[in-house]
């Protein structure tokens, strides 16, 4: 399996050292900074676990020199913290840390986590929000099946935006399948994807410009024979062929589509969306569940790498439009998680010029890993 290299004081060592080892991985310690440093420099491993706010050790001052040589500074680093140590956690991962993890860890969360920073590949889309990519255990992005499920209004298309936008800024290009394109002055109609993500501070009117993205609408795809699987047969072919020149898909919302070409169809084009992920391009589908057979639901679940489940109620105390999106994290890079993974928020547009991106975190509703 996997080196890691488990950087903490001895008693931390001794309890991870049997769970690593349980899951097949060779475990390399330390338990001070310099030698953790030097032991990352001459084994080069899979994966440091490193602590923060250990006597021995000052983790942040490792960790910025990990990320500072290059000989280690492409080793994937999570820091583990004293309880919840918000501060020194953030502060690792703004200086290059892929997670964090507080400890106790709880039963099967260290080993989840550990398994998916060694799976995850490509770079990883951050929604603008440091709660909600915690949530998401970083992001999500090339390389990944993604299933956003959700009722109308639960916050699907929302979160769609916001990781459009991200991966726009670290400059992959993006290609958009929506149900709205039209402009919002022709003939009163809904705003469209572009014009919803520019009221959450969201402009990427550059991007369309210059081709890194693209919006098109599913209705392109529409014919009239229903249960034919044609619509997504002739979607899946336009994928495809953008495949190549793209590193990420995003299907809002596709609840239609399916629903209308059966379970076979939506089976086979789920199935060929995975097949074509890869390290360098990836595929998010929203899609509301509601009445859809449990057989298929099944299989979906079966094939697609990333599941986020979003719920929403109205609040008294909403900012905006008084809704509270709840979002459920179940499975991760093909991980299904052994712990409740779930967070809730509010769209804000007064945040759209921060770096939360119109999303603010309500820490009270849910709880983070």
């Amino acid at each position: 399996m996997a080196t890691i290299l488990v950087a903490d004081d001895q008693d931390s060592i001794n309890l991870a050292d049997p769970i690593l080892s349980g899951e097949g991985h060779r475990v390399v310690e330390a338990e001070d900074g310099q030698l953790a440093f030097e032991l990352a420099a001459r084994d080069k491993p899979d994966l440091i676990l490193l602590a923060v706010g250990s006597q021995n050790m000052n983790g942040l001052q490792v960790l910025q020199s990990l990320k500072s040589d290059p000989g280690t500074r492409f080793i994937p680093v999570i820091v583990s913290t004293v309880g919840e140590d918000e501060k020194s956690a953030q502060l690792a991962v703004r200086a290059g840390a892929l997670d964090y993890i507080a400890k106790p860890w709880p039963s099967g969360h260290l080993s989840d986590r550990i398994r998916i920073a060694l799976n995850r590949s490509g770079g990883t889309v951050s929604t603008g929000n440091d709660g909600i990519d915690r949530v998401l255990l970083g992001g999500v992005g090339p390389g990944v099946l993604t299933l956003v499920e959700g009722a109308s209004g639960s916050g699907k298309s929302v979160l769609c935006q916001h990781l459009a936008y991200g991966a726009l800024m670290l400059e992959h290009s993006v290609t958009i399948y929506a149900q709205e394109v039209d402009h919002p002055d022709q003939d009163g109609t809904k705003p469209d994807f572009a014009v919803r993500m520019k009221n959450l501070g969201m402009d990427i009117s550059f991007e369309m410009q210059g081709d890194q993205a693209r919006i098109y609408p599913l209705g392109y795809f529409v014919n009239e024979e229903p249960g034919s699987g044609k619509a997504l047969e002739g979607l899946r072919e336009h994928i495809e062929s953008l495949s190549m020149h793209c590193s990420l898909i995003i299907l809002d919302d596709l609840t239609q589509m399916v629903k209308s070409s059966g379970t076979n169809h939506s089976i086979n084009f789920f199935n060929e969306c995975r097949l074509l992920c890869n390290p360098e391009f990836g595929i998010i589908i929203a899609l509301d569940t509601a009445g859809m057979k449990q057989e298929m639901l099944g299989q979906v679940e079966n094939l697609i790498n990333t599941h986020v489940r979003l719920s929403a109620q109205n609040s008294k105390g909403g900012v905006y439009g008084t809704r509270v999106h709840l979002m459920e994290v179940p499975k991760v890079k093909d991980t299904y998680l052994n712990w409740t993974n779930m967070v809730s928020f509010e769209v804000d547009p007064a945040l759209a010029i921060s770096m939360s991106m119109g999303l603010r975190v309500i820490p009270a509703a849910g709880t983070n890993g």
